[in-house]
């Protein structure tokens, strides 16, 4: 197809060389002698076909070029998707691993909450019918600060909490590491039933305290034990939490 394209051109351009010829030569008188249509004819074909030659040689390395740049082009973008896949995999790769150990953390987290919410439940009904304590920061120069225990309704002598038990030790060896160290025990009451009955269990209550320590080691002579009964609460009778309270055994010990 390029040959024969070529020749088109060639007959042509010999065509119109000829043309030019006759009207310049003979018609107009303008060449010489010695200047032939063959000759001018053949020196145009012959630049004619050189010109033609190195056209379709420029104009294939042109498209060699493009052909080359286009797949050069071509192979990068490709490049270019693959790394962009091959990121896009990773991050997804990568949030999926992070949302799953967020969710067995999450998981783990709700877990430890469930079992330390189960086990503080279970201490709690454990020591319902225990004498329970809560301590306060140490005051009078004492190496330990003083505490109130609870008690479960209508009891003078349950069981104490293992946190009871820890603070009783700690108060009989403040007594025994401190020789005029001194403790006052002192029961209260609800309102519930009559004031002198209360006041002997307040009493009585104080007094099993008492003894404790001093099963524990502690100086008798230095542990006071005595009853305000209902005299002194420090919330409303009215309610049951209020009562509960009230139902408590203070513990002051005094270096």
């Amino acid at each position: 197809m390029k040959m024969k394209s070529l020749i088109v051109l060639l007959l042509a351009g010999i065509w119109g060389v000829g043309s030019w010829w006759w009207y310049t030569c003979k018609i107009k008188g303008f060449c010489g002698a010695d200047t032939t249509a063959a000759q001018i004819a053949t020196g145009t074909a012959a630049a004619g076909i050189s010109g033609l030659a190195n056209t379709a040689g420029d104009t294939d390395k042109a498209a060699a070029d493009a052909a080359a740049k286009a797949k050069a082009d071509a192979d990068k973008a490709a490049a270019d998707a693959a790394q962009a896949k091959a990121d896009a995999d990773k991050a997804a790769a990568d949030a999926a691993a992070q949302a799953k150990a967020d969710a067995d953390k999450a998981a783990a987290d709700a877990q430890a909450k469930a079992d330390a919410d189960k086990a503080a439940a279970e201490q709690a009904k454990a020591d319902a019918d225990k004498v329970t304590i809560e301590t306060t920061a140490s005051t009078n120069g004492a190496d330990i600060g003083p505490a109130t225990l609870h008690f479960p309704t209508g009891s003078a002598n349950p069981q104490l909490a293992d946190s009871t038990k820890a603070y009783f030790e700690k108060v009989s060896k403040f007594l025994k590491d401190n020789g005029t160290a001194k403790v006052t025990i002192v029961g209260h009451t609800d309102n519930k039933g009559d004031a002198a009955k209360n006041k002997a269990l307040g009493l009585k209550r104080a007094e099993m305290l008492q003894q404790i320590l001093v099963k524990l080691g502690a100086p008798k002579d230095r542990v006071a034990a005595a009853s305000e009964g209902a005299d002194k609460p420090i919330a409303d009778n009215g309610s049951e939490e209020g009562r509960k309270k009230n139902r408590r055994v203070e513990i002051t010990p005094v270096k």
